[in-house]
């Protein structure tokens, strides 16, 4: 079953010293983890103003749907997300997020990665069948060697046989 938002995402404390996060205002400090928060798995949103107004902020009146451009251009500004043209869309990828937030599933996202980035997927496809694609992220160590591309039909974690 796919999510369709997080559960139990929290904003890393390493923005706290970063530079590029303490050079934002402060609507823009006060956005970015709420964007953060909302994130997909791949760390991917929709670029619609009104629809980040209204996913991430909805009652915070200090920061209106006019303001989301503006913001996301400082942010962006600041190499903190790109924002980028799908096929249907607009989308917003959080730059850092895979050296970041380390999550033992992530699901693809409902939009397509930009120019040039990694997606990092393992999920369950079906009751007994893990997908998995450039995992782990790098740095990490799985304990076994794992393809870029495998499908596996061993139990998984918590499963019995």
């Amino acid at each position: 079953m796919r999510r369709s938002i997080a559960r139990g995402r929290v904003f890393p404390q390493s923005y706290s010293t970063d530079r590029r996060y303490g050079r934002l205002s402060l609507k823009a400090i006060g956005l970015f983890p709420l964007m953060w928060a909302n994130a997909d798995d791949q760390g991917r949103l929709c670029g619609d103003p009104e629809e980040i107004k209204y996913a991430t902020c909805p009652n915070i009146d200090h920061i209106t749907k006019a303001d989301i451009p503006e913001l996301l251009e400082e942010l962006a500004k600041n190499d903190l997300i790109t924002v980028y043209t799908t096929s249907k869309t607009e989308a917003i990828q959080i730059l850092d997020w895979w050296d970041i937030h380390r999550p033992q599933w992530a699901w693809p996202s409902q939009y397509p990665p930009p120019q040039g980035w990694q997606d990092h997927l393992r999920y369950k496809k079906g009751a007994k069948t893990v997908v998995t694609q450039s995992w782990p992220v790098s740095g990490e160590s799985s304990g076994e060697h794992t393809p870029d591309s495998q499908v596996s039909g061993q139990p998984v974690s918590g499963e019995s046989s």
